[in-house]
């Protein structure tokens, strides 16, 4: 729990929470692990969920109009 709590304050999102503040959310996180490839939510998709990436990589990308896709940033 430590470690997660540490890794939180060095989010920009909650960089200046206190400590209880950032147990709180602590409280309410899911970890998940996903596998390589493996797409987390598509163009378009409501988003209901706030993702924090602890570490790897991730890819964003968009469709183009000829039904290929085109990478736009990684993470």
């Amino acid at each position: 729990m430590k470690s997660t709590i540490e890794f939180l304050q060095h989010v920009d999102l909650f960089s200046l929470l206190s400590k209880n503040e950032l147990n709180i959310i602590f409280k309410s996180l899911h970890h998940v692990e996903f596998d390589a490839n493996e797409t987390l939510f598509n163009e378009g998709a409501e988003g209901n969920e706030l993702n924090i990436q602890m570490s790897g990589k991730i890819a964003s990308y968009v469709m183009l109009t000829n039904g290929a896709r085109r990478e736009i940033a990684e993470f």
